[in-house]
């Protein structure tokens, strides 16, 4: 129901600022996101020599924040609804998508990774690689140790 002594005009004037504030803060943002988004391309390309030496090496990709792994770039982005993810294609210096069911790769617009998916999340996978080797190495230490301990369990 509408009050009687609603002040229309002076309301109108309001809308009309906190719009302009709105679009203000939108254009923001959005400056903001392409900062991010040429921060993770320089990251990417100092990067991209620990990049091959991990690929040719034929270890996978990972990231923190995502359970799959990726042999052919960093793992970069998740989207659980379209059951897709997204790795930096380091040789063509492009972000790409796979989509987790059929296996389809394809390229995917930074900005709508950036808008939907997170700046952090991105940058974790272009580090996870400088450590990914180290994490392998233990992984395979621990499983010699508990299979050794095994061997010694049963050990009749």
């Amino acid at each position: 129901m509408l009050p009687d002594d609603i002040n229309v005009s002076g309301k109108l004037t309001e809308l009309e600022f906190t719009h302009d504030r709105v679009k203000r803060l939108e254009r923001e943002r959005m400056a903001v996101i392409q900062e991010q988004k040429g921060r993770f391309y320089q990251v990417a390309k100092k990067l991209t020599p620990i990049f091959e030496y991990v690929r040719e090496n034929g270890y996978d990709f990972g990231n923190p924040d995502i359970k799959d792994l990726e042999k052919l770039g960093p793992l970069i982005g998740y989207d659980s609804n379209e059951v897709v993810t997204y790795f930096y294609d380091f040789k063509a210096e492009k972000i790409m998508s796979r989509d987790l069911v059929s296996s389809e790769i394809n390229e995917s617009n930074a900005d709508f990774l950036f808008v939907n998916y997170g700046f952090e999340t991105a940058m974790k996978g272009l580090l996870d690689p400088l450590d990914r080797i180290g994490k392998v190495e233990k992984f395979y230490k621990n499983d010699i140790e508990e299979r050794h301990n095994l061997i010694k369990r049963y050990n009749i």
